[in-house]
């Protein structure tokens, strides 16, 4: 997990790469740490953030991957001016 601030909306962002979501115990660790973000008021970007921060998701892809070009548009659509 990462966290930054940006320094001039204020607004707090985590950065969770999900990237074995196949293998079930890592699955579920992912469940619980996704609830305990919830309760903490960090909501995923989907759902336009929380109180005390936004949870950006980046995932592998189906045979392992990581496509660039999907976290790159991510960087730029949360972070962009």
């Amino acid at each position: 997990m990462g966290s930054t601030k940006d320094m001039e909306s204020g607004e707090r962002f985590f950065w969770e790469h999900c990237g074995m979501l196949h293998v079930p115990s890592y699955r579920r660790r992912w469940e619980e740490k996704l609830e305990w973000y919830g309760s903490h008021d960090i909501l995923p970007q989907e759902d336009g953030g929380g109180g005390n921060g936004t949870l950006l998701v980046t995932r592998d892809e189906a045979n392992g991957s990581i496509d660039s070009a999907k976290i790159d548009g991510l960087i730029s659509n949360v972070l962009a001016p």
